[in-house]
């Protein structure tokens, strides 16, 4: 009896494991396409919960009725696998085609996908897995109407060509890894709307990355906030000069310390001492608003 409990638990174990993944935002798989309310191109995808009337779209890649290919808007969600799209339908549709971009939603699951470039209807990200936007996910406009907080282990947009949305919703993001854990350079031209949202970073050596020479960011509203006590380093790079919002630091314990590297612009600073912070030789920092030191 007591085999039969601890097989039980290891099965149980192993499932709780499976799920937690790495998450990879793709574009909707198109397996049809036909002419719709008022010759509009009527779409077939995987499934339309990530979209609503009026969400900016990509479609690309469809054999036969290109015409449907091009950068428009979502006209109507008809059902669960069928949305009509701002184009005129023409010709048959032979195969292929996607669209990408919609919303990062608490229930919808035909974006997500367990690798890079995969097939959709993973689950929603949680707090145990990662995040990915990047150069399979398709560009277009991502936009964040989750409902709530949003906990993940980190959140990667490095290779993403696209836009990345959190001004409409402003929904915070916690996330939990020790590591690179706000991973938002890399050389992809990308726009990155942070919104008025917090995004907490709660990992013991956490960190974050900026690039400002490749992208449009846009951060001033926003809060990046370092929490818990912490004793590795936890690190903020910039590639030429990023502007953030306010940036609050959580007291450091041990041989802790903050690693800044490149020049950042800050909107507002906050420290809680203990603290330490190693600053790049030739590199400017700059604070705008206000500078808060407690402790």
């Amino acid at each position: 009896m007591k085999r039969l409990a601890l097989i039980f638990i290891i099965m149980l174990l192993t499932i709780v494991n499976a799920s937690a993944a790495s998450r990879f935002w793709v574009p909707l798989t198109i397996t049809n396409a036909v002419s719709g309310t008022g010759g509009l191109c009527r779409l077939t995808v995987n499934n339309t919960a990530n979209l609503v009337s009026g969400t900016p779209v990509i479609v690309a890649g469809i054999l036969g009725a290109t015409a449907c290919d091009g950068t428009t808007t979502v006209t109507t969600v008809v059902s669960s696998t069928i949305v009509e799209v701002n184009l005129a339908f023409g010709l048959a549709y032979t195969s292929g085609g996607t669209v990408a971009g919609g919303q990062w939603t608490s229930t919808g699951i035909g974006n997500w996908s367990a690798t890079t470039g995969g097939a959709g209807g993973q689950t929603v990200p949680t707090s145990a897995d990662t995040v990915t936007f990047d150069g399979a996910s398709g560009g277009g406009t991502v936009t964040l109407n989750f409902g709530g907080t949003i906990t993940i282990q980190s959140l990667t947009l490095t290779a993403f060509v696209g836009t990345f949305d959190n001004s409409v919703n402003n929904n915070n993001i916690t996330m939990t890894s020790t590591g690179g854990a706000f991973n938002v350079g890399g050389s992809s031209v990308k726009t990155v709307n942070l919104g008025t949202a917090t995004y907490t970073l709660s990992g013991g050596a956490a960190g974050a990355g900026f690039s400002d020479s490749s992208m449009t960011l846009n951060a001033t509203g926003s809060t990046i906030a370092f929490t818990g006590a912490a004793s590795g380093i936890r690190t903020l790079n910039s590639v030429a000069t990023v502007t953030l919002g306010t940036v609050s630091f959580s007291a450091i314990s041990g041989a802790g310390l903050y690693q800044f590297t490149g020049s950042i612009n800050f909107t507002g600073f906050n420290i809680t001492a203990p603290n330490f912070f190693q600053l790049t030789t030739g590199a400017a920092y700059t604070i705008t608003n206000a500078f808060n030191w407690a402790g």
